[in-house]
């Protein structure tokens, strides 16, 4: 954020100073006396703002935000606390006093937030609390003892006086005395490094133990037990080879085989087909209103052309269209989207019901025992390189299906392009950044808003605020666009699930804050300037941090008093996404299905969430002895980010996905790095001071944090990525390597869609075969008890309370007046709704389809009982039916996909069946009728 001025003579001038051409995007990095920008770190350093005028400017935005939360937050519940009308998760409901909430949300366990939310968001506070602890150990000494050193050594140096651009250490040395006081800062940088280890090591020692609880609860679930494979090579590309592959190597018992299939022509039907479904219903909408006022509507009937409420209403006029894009004759809106969805509906349901897919070389395997996925995962299984690479498997929500089964090609050269992006915005950022803080200097005012310069002129605060605080905010404002071009660059690059995709969106954004804002800016000057010298003596490099850090002091100390004390509140009363969400329902916002996904509880991303804070902890780690003011900040900083989460974690945003609390070891190691840069920073100042001794005494520092990381990553990473197997053998049993074989007969088509009532089944997981009766002959269960094993799997099937269902399972939607909320949203893949999705076949072969949707009808309340219906799904399509609904047959089209009408062998069934396969089904159904009657607990 340095100055940046592009003229014609600048891509054609270089400066010779360091032999280094400084053209285009980096003559700013060569010029000196170039005034800084507004909102610059340089500027803010010089800049006559007063540390107190942003001081009170930030306390009292953020109080009012504060207290305009503690009013709406009983008021607005669907906005402030969706969580509590979760059924499984819900949260302990808040007092509702002012501030009444805030000590029993501070008294909350991490087993409740463990168990409500998941250890993903007991990690994130553990991180955020362990900083607290830390900088308030730092910070008592930094105030006690640093502060009056500083005021002894001369000026208030500390970085929150713009006027001086010395650091505590450059301060200390101007009085007689002053060398006695660098050793004092010796020994703080000592303890403060060490006080880091400690805190960081309590906090991955307690990292683990928590995740192997965790995961120790969750050891007999589906995502437990199953694996990733990858390379799969061509003659093992069918489930049942594929399951004997793994069961011959004696690992354990395979339960069943997903292999996943090249689906992308019919992903792109099914994409098709929501987009005619949304026109659909949008012209309906146009019709009708939304919500409809007319008394003899009724929306389940409406799609019948002989029912009652089409005849009532048939009068009204239906809106018209244009066949083609500008011309074309003009035919009814709704029946030409009808048709157009009723083909690509048949085509659709037909493909997923006997289409034929070719298998891909990636496919999911389930033991019976997870033991056997755990050693799976840590061995090699095959000699030959890239072939059958396995891995825990992630859960089901967490899969990107659509790259699922990407060649590795693709994948390498997506990535390539992403890290050119990435280096490329890192490179370049500072030229929209100072185009946007030039808008805010004080020649543009002149040139623009002449009339604020002069208010400013004649009063002192206001001019302190337009001149320093305006332009720092709006820098930081700036920089919140980041997350959304991140999060798309880690989708676009190609990875197999969404918390990789998150855990690249905090590297990403991480790298750009660590080097736009912390040393590029800073320090990236120096270092083109003094090229030459750091090639003749690298050790210079220490001198260059030394120099420049403490010169921007002033910048770090308000950007921490920005985010701790304005932006935590108003990111507690989410003003942005409440803008977002109306301005999407004024303007945007037509169809019940529109409003239903507007009002969707929002997802948290973790790849947003942790950058900043884990930024945060470099910075104040960094100047925390060249400003120990910042620490006190700091801490402010990471208790409201610590309460703000808190709260949000547990009562308002969700998470549909778990991975443990894998962002922790990312963390750990850049904590690592900040100690470095703290370390390298400190030994630069002593040898500025010519305290060459005290500067070779900050060496071993930098050994013992190298020796650190090795030793923690050598007792922990293990840990952070398996269970024990000496815990899953005492919580589990031993391993058992061979199936009892309970039938000699032959295998066959049944071993598919045997889906009988278990305890970790969805609703949704229907399409039951009709085998029961060989099984019953093989396992020799009485007739009667078979019949009413039978009627214990219909009466679950079918007992189904009749819900609302939104974004999570077990969330239920209040219906409003523009919707009701009878379909989740599409989010997890466009085209396929969110519910079930527990189970690792490809959404686009067994997920739920949406159906139409038509408006609401306008009625003096609101809730509206007999449209909240339950979604089931078709036993052989998968489709999504209601049981009132009477829609018309669909128009049968010619098909690009090819399909099999019979007559194929046993294996090309086997190659093209796409539901479950379960290897021994007998074991299955032996082990699930066992439950039904309590043999199993």
């Amino acid at each position: 954020m340095e100055r940046l001025v592009l003229s014609n003579d600048d891509f054609s001038s270089t400066n010779s100073t360091s032999g280094f051409p400084c053209i285009g995007i980096f003559k700013f990095l060569c010029e000196e006396d170039e005034e800084p920008l507004p909102g610059s770190p340089a500027q803010t350093a010089k800049s006559p703002t007063g540390f107190t005028t942003q001081l009170i400017l930030c306390t009292s935005v953020g109080f009012v935000c504060f207290l305009l939360f503690c009013f709406l937050r009983v008021r607005w519940s669907n906005i402030y606390s969706p969580r509590l009308r979760m059924k499984k998760h819900a949260p302990e409901q808040l007092p509702t006093s002012f501030f009444g909430w805030i000590i029993p949300l501070l008294k909350t366990p991490d087993s409740v937030i463990m168990e409500k939310v998941g250890l993903d968001a007991v990690v994130m506070l553990q991180f955020l609390l362990m900083s607290v602890k830390l900088f308030s150990f730092c910070g008592f000494f930094g105030t006690v003892v640093l502060y009056p050193i500083s005021k002894m050594g001369g000026d208030f140096a500390n970085g929150t006086n713009p006027n001086n651009t010395h650091s505590l250490l450059t301060t200390a040395i101007t009085t007689s005395h002053s060398i006695s006081y660098l050793w004092v800062y010796l020994f703080f940088t000592y303890l403060f490094v060490f006080a880091t280890f400690y805190f960081t090591f309590l906090n991955y020692r307690g990292y683990v133990r928590i995740r192997r609880e965790f995961l120790l609860r969750k050891a007999k679930t589906l995502s437990a037990r199953t694996l990733l494979v990858t390379g799969i090579p061509p003659h093992l590309r069918s489930d049942r080879k594929l399951a004997e592959y793994f069961e011959k190597l004696g690992i354990g018992v395979v339960e069943s085989v997903h292999t996943i299939r090249h689906v992308g022509r019919l992903l792109e039907f099914i994409k098709e087909r929501t987009q005619y479904l949304r026109q659909l219903e949008t012209w309906y909408t146009k019709w009708l209103g939304n919500p409809c006022f007319d008394p003899n509507y009724d929306s389940d009937d409406m799609l019948n052309e002989d029912g009652p409420s089409s005849r009532a209403i048939i009068r009204r006029d239906r809106p018209l269209m244009s066949e083609g894009l500008f011309c074309g004759a003009k035919v009814d809106a709704i029946d030409y989207y009808t048709n157009k969805f009723n083909e690509v509906d048949e085509l659709v349901v037909k493909a997923r019901k006997v289409g034929k897919f070719l298998p891909t070389s990636v496919g999911f395997i389930t033991f019976e025992e997870t033991i056997s996925a755990y050693v799976a995962s840590q061995v090699l299984i095959d000699s030959t390189p890239f072939r059958l690479r396995v891995q825990l498997a992630p859960e089901p929500r967490d899969v990107l299906w659509e790259n699922i089964a990407m060649h590795q090609r693709e994948r390498l050269i997506r990535k390539a392009l992403v890290l050119f992006i990435l280096l490329f915005l890192v490179f370049s950022w500072t030229i929209p950044c100072n185009y946007l803080s030039a808008l805010t200097s004080t020649k543009s005012l002149k040139a623009y808003f002449p009339w604020l310069l002069k208010l400013a002129e004649k009063n002192k605060i206001l001019n302190q605020i337009v001149a320093g605080f305006i332009p720092t905010l709006g820098v930081v404002i700036f920089f919140s666009i980041l997350p959304l071009i991140f999060n798309s660059l880690s989708v676009i690059e190609g990875f197999t699930t969404r918390s990789e995709s998150e855990e690249s969106c905090f590297a990403k954004q991480f790298f750009f804050l660590f080097f736009n804002v912390l040393l590029f800016i800073t320090v990236a000057s120096t270092l083109f300037k003094s090229q030459k010298d750091i090639f003749e003596d690298p050790t210079k490099i220490a001198n260059i941090f030394a120099s420049k850090l403490p010169e921007v002091a002033p910048f770090y100390i308000n950007y921490t008093v920005l985010q701790g004390i304005m932006l935590c509140p108003i990111q507690l009363l989410q003003i942005g996404p409440i803008l977002v969400q109306q301005f999407y329902c004024w303007f945007l916002c037509k169809t019940p299905r529109d409003f239903a996904e507007v009002y969707a509880p929002r997802m948290y991303n973790f790849g947003w969430g942790y950058p900043v804070p884990v930024f945060m902890f470099v910075v104040v780690l960094v100047y925390s002895t060249i400003s120990p003011l910042i620490l006190v900040f700091g801490v402010i900083y990471f208790a409201m980010t610590y309460l703000v989460c808190k709260y949000q974690l547990l009562y308002v945003y969700f998470h549909s996905y778990e991975v443990a609390g894998r962002m922790w070891p990312m963390v750990f190691s850049r904590i690592i790095i900040a100690l470095i840069i703290f370390e390298l920073t400190s030994a630069g100042l002593f040898t500025l001071n010519k305290s060459f001794y005290l500067a070779a005494l900050c060496v071993p520092l930098l050994f013992l944090t190298v020796i650190y990381k090795y030793m923690m990553d050598k007792a922990y990473q293990k840990s952070t990525q398996f269970l024990p197997l000496q815990l899953l053998s005492e919580k589990l049993g031993p391993l058992t390597t061979v199936a009892p074989i309970l039938n000699h007969g032959s295998r066959s088509s049944s071993n598919y869609n045997v889906h009988l009532p278990s305890s970790d089944q969805s609703v949704n997981q229907a399409n039951i075969h009709p085998c029961e009766a060989s099984q019953q002959e093989n396992l020799h269960v009485p007739q009667e008890q078979a019949h009413h094993a039978d009627d214990n799997a219909d009466k679950i099937s079918k007992i189904r309370k009749r819900r609302t269902v939104l974004d999570e399972d077990d969330y239920v939607a209040e219906p409003r007046k523009n919707t009701d909320f009878r379909e989740p949203p599409m989010t997890l893949l466009n085209g396929i709704l969110n519910t079930g999705m527990k189970q690792y076949g490809h959404p686009a072969l067994l997920g739920v389809l949406p159906q139409p949707w038509l408006p609401m009808k306008a009625s003096p309340a609101v809730s509206n009982p007999g449209h909240s219906r339950e979604i089931q799904q078709d036993e052989e399509t998968g489709m999504s039916n209601k049981q009132d609904s009477n829609e018309t047959a669909p128009l049968l089209v010619t098909s690009p996909i090819e399909y099999d009408e019979g007559g194929q062998t046993d294996e090309e069934e086997e190659e093209d069946n796409v539901g479950t396969y379960y290897h021994h089904p007998e074991r299955r159904l032996s082990r699930n009728l066992s439950k039904s009657y309590g043999a199993i607990p």
